[in-house]
Parts: C-alpha cells; structure tokens; sequence
C-alpha cells in the first residue's frame, strides 16, 4: 500500500503549492486513490490504503478530527464484509499488523535511536549533553542543519524499518516458517531507491498517456535506478542469515 499513499502525496503537494486549498485538495487526492483502487488489483494492503487515506479526507472535508485507528479499522471492516475468509490471509495480516506496529513501536524506536546518538556525541565528541527540546532548536539554527535534519530523517526511517519488521515477524514465522534477519536493514536500505523509482514511474505513466514522447525520456531516467535497486537487493539477499528457515512457532506466539 506504499504506493497508494505515494500517489496521494504525490496529487497533494502539487495542489498545495498551486495554492489549492486543503479541504479542495483533500476531495481531488480521494477521487484519484479511489479511481486507481479500482483499476488496480484489489489486494488487502490497496484496499487497506484505499480506505485510510479516503478517512483522512473525509475527516479534512467534513473538518473533523483525523484518527489513524478508526481509519484502519474501517478499512479493515470493509475488506472482512466484502470477503470474511481475508481473516485468514498473510497477505491481509501482515498489512495491518505492521501498519500497528509502525503507529506503536516507530516511536518508542526513534527515542532510543535519537538517545544513543546524543549520547554517543557527548562520549565521543565531548559535546555537552542537551535535551530532545533543545536538540530540536539547535537543528534548526546551526550552519550544518541541513546534515543534522538528515540525520533525524535516517534515524525516523530506520525506526519504522525497524518497527515493522518487528510487528511483522510473527506472522512470518508462522506463515512461512522463515525469518529474514535483515529485512529492517534492507527496507532501510533500499526506500531511497525506491521513492524515486516509484515517483517516476508513475510519472511515465502518467505522462506517456498524453506525450508519448516524455514518457520514453522519463524511460531513460528510470531504468538506471530500476537496475541499482535490483542490483542493490540482489547484494542484500547475499548477507549471512538473510533468509533462515525456522521451526513452526507455537499458537499463542502468533
């Protein structure tokens, strides 16, 4: 469901920065996803984003509060009335279990890795220990803010890498009976090859429907990135341990 939330960001930046306002563009954002949901393959994690990013919406049209739990759990519903047997899917549990697990464990995670980075600075670079608050302020007003929001950026990202393959791990091992001990590595890893892949691909989409001619030279841009993630994962799927088989776990693990 990646995708779909990229494509809404994708339609809503552009609005904004036209000067579109928020409740207007929230309404062209729900039509496109919608639209795109049922052109697409109606799998559990489509139809998870689908409805979250419809709630969102919803919630700026009607301006009311915006509340990722209902969200999930309306999309949830909606898929369990339209198919009950989707219970009983991996497809469908992993999508939402890591969706929770992203919501709960992200932050908790990015404390920890926000803390062993400012300690780590105090031990090694004997800078004085500052709070979260003061941190924030800092990053802000420093010539090198640019490095230190980058920072920040690598630690938030790593943190829902982290989270989601935490929440996800038991229903994999139950599932499929393997662990992937460095699938939070590799998701980390390979998302700055990803966003761009994905952003021009549905560019080229986009664009070779109406100028067929921009849809080839965008073509050009993205085959290079398309064979460095390739490449890139071909290299992770090497490390030691990436992909261990595992006794079945018991019941009450999953």
């Amino acid at each position: 469901g990646f995708h779909v939330g990229l494509l809404a960001l994708a339609v809503w930046w552009p609005a904004r920065l036209l000067g579109i306002p928020k409740r207007a563009t929230a309404g062209v954002v729900m039509l496109v996803v919608v639209a795109y949901a049922l052109v697409a393959d109606p799998r559990p994690p489509i139809v998870r984003a689908t409805g979250m990013i419809v709630c969102v919406a919803l919630a700026m049209i009607l301006r009311r509060p915006r509340a990722w739990a209902s969200a999930l759990s309306l999309a949830a519903l909606v898929l369990l009335i339209a198919r009950p047997p989707v219970l009983f899917d991996v497809g469908f549990q992993l999508s939402f279990v890591t969706v929770i697990g992203i919501a709960g464990l992200q932050p908790v995670i990015a404390d920890g890795l926000a803390w062993l980075r400012r300690w780590g600075r105090v031990l090694v670079l004997r800078e004085r220990p500052v709070s979260p608050q003061i941190e924030r302020i800092i990053v802000q007003h420093t010539p090198d803010h640019w490095w230190r929001r980058g920072i920040r950026w690598s630690e938030a990202s790593l943190a829902v890498a982290v989270a989601a393959w935490l929440a996800a791990l038991p229903i994999v091992v139950g599932g499929f009976g393997r662990v992937a001990v460095w699938g939070w590595l590799s998701s980390w890893m390979v998302f700055p090859l990803v966003l761009p892949v994905m952003v021009l691909g549905f560019l080229k989409i986009a664009a070779g429907g109406l100028i067929p001619p921009l849809g080839v030279a965008l073509g050009w841009g993205l085959d290079p990135l398309v064979g460095m993630l390739l490449g890139l994962l071909d290299a992770l799927a090497q490390l030691p341990a990436a992909n261990l088989a595992v006794p079945p776990a018991p019941g009450w693990v999953i």
